[in-house]
């Protein structure tokens, strides 16, 4: 997918122009400019990555039961929820069944992850002018942030953020690399109505460790017209506090995102569609018993880090609740360094829920599981060493027919240059 927005090249236009101006006397007589930049290379092996996918008539015969002329029962959709359909005959439907394609597992991947670039400038004694731009070089996505910060808070302007983004703690531990997919990539901290918009957050100082931040979406609706889905909102909370040498961190929050063009009978519609053009199991599956976010839709998260000399524990839980489906991750996270080496052992479980039961009524659920070690070495004050490894299973519904619990493991080594 390629997005880079107008306001994406604002952003990259005024970094680029005042970089250039940077050598410029200052009238005024204050304030630097200081520019900075990452790029992130990183090489891995995985391993389990190749296994038999269900085919179509396993998995139409196992969930629904077919009528003279093969076509699902009127009935099992309207016990289902999903209504009287009709819904396309199985012999219709072709599954992808390899998703190596017929090749040797593909063992070393090697990729250049993201590069960050920007600026930062003191306006003023006690307020910081910073930009800077993300681009992701595998989806070909820039994304830009703008903050101003001083001694009445910070104001940021970023694409897909939210107040809760800002202020959730603890989730060291998760969102690790797989090798296979999982259920979640991380924590859930944003909803749709903020996803791929650009979002502007307040955050507060700290008044006695509680910091409060509040935020909403930029969307054409948030600000007068009724091209966009979604009005949202955002607010978050931390707190810090000391109990000897122990510093406690806790942070989290709520986004509500009320959509006003889907309601629940056009989420039906559109699974019903999803369903029957179908090409995979897993497709199938969110068709027929609503395995996508639809609807209105409220995201709460809640996480605490405990820090001790140079040790940290963090855990984290987030809950995305809307009119189809429901997720879950938790998440708990141990770190310390030794020998200027920083390591993070981690451990995740994430959830799906999907929006209606089968017709035996038991629910449909997808589950995971990921175990993680990451290890950080600055070899200079410009380079960065980073070792990481991952052991992921999934358990998805929809592969009861076909391999059933899957599970990989990835090895991955990544440099990280700053300039």
């Amino acid at each position: 997918m390629k997005k880079i927005s107008a306001l994406s090249y604002l952003l990259l236009f005024a970094f680029s122009g005042t970089v250039f101006a940077g050598d410029a006397p200052n009238g005024n007589g204050n304030g630097t400019i200081d520019t900075f930049g990452n790029l992130t290379v990183n090489g891995s092996f995985v391993s389990g990555t190749c296994f038999a996918t269900a085919n179509a008539a396993d998995v139409f015969g196992n969930e629904l039961t077919r009528d003279n002329n093969g076509n699902a029962q009127s009935a099992d959709l309207q016990t289902i929820g999903l209504g009287s359909g009709p819904l396309n005959n199985q012999a219709t439907m072709t599954f992808d069944q390899d998703p190596c394609k017929g090749e040797d597992e593909q063992n070393f991947q090697l990729e250049m992850e993201e590069v960050t670039f920007g600026w930062s400038s003191e306006l003023s004694d006690d307020l910081l002018l910073k930009i800077s731009n993300t681009f992701d070089l595998d989806e070909q996505t820039l994304s830009p942030e703008l903050s101003l910060e001083g001694n009445y808070g910070k104001l940021v302007l970023k694409e897909s953020s939210s107040a809760v983004e800002g202020m959730l703690k603890g989730t060291d531990g998760s969102g690790a690399k797989t090798a296979i997919n999982v259920v979640k990539d991380g924590h859930v901290k944003n909803t749709s109505g903020s996803q791929d918009n650009y979002s502007i957050t307040y955050y507060t100082p700290s008044f006695s460790g509680i910091e409060l931040g509040i935020g909403t979406s930029l969307s054409s609706r948030n600000i007068g017209s009724n091209d966009s889905d979604f009005t949202t909102i955002s607010l978050g909370i931390g707190y810090e506090t000391y109990i000897g040498d122990t510093v406690i961190s806790l942070g989290g929050g709520i986004e509500k995102a009320n959509n006003k063009v889907n309601e629940l009978s056009s989420c039906l519609d559109a699974d019903l569609i999803k369903a029957e053009a179908a090409t995979s199991a897993d497709a199938f599956f969110d068709g027929l018993y609503g395995g996508n976010a639809c609807g209105d839709e409220l995201l709460s998260a809640l996480g605490m880090e405990l820090s001790f000399d140079n040790y940290t524990l963090s855990s984290a839980f987030s809950h995305l609740n809307t009119d189809n489906a429901d997720s879950n991750v938790w998440s708990l996270g141990f770190g310390s360094s030794v020998n200027d080496v920083d390591y993070t052992l981690g451990y995740a479980q994430e959830s799906l829920d999907y929006a209606r039961n089968k017709t035996n009524g038991d629910n449909v659920e997808d589950k995971s599981s990921i175990l993680s070690l990451d290890a950080t070495k600055p070899l200079n004050e410009n380079l960065d060493l980073g070792l990481s490894l991952s052991s992921s299973s999934t358990d998805k519904m929809s592969q009861e027919q076909g391999a059933g619990s899957t599970s990989a493991w990835r090895a991955g080594v990544s440099l990280s240059f700053g300039f």
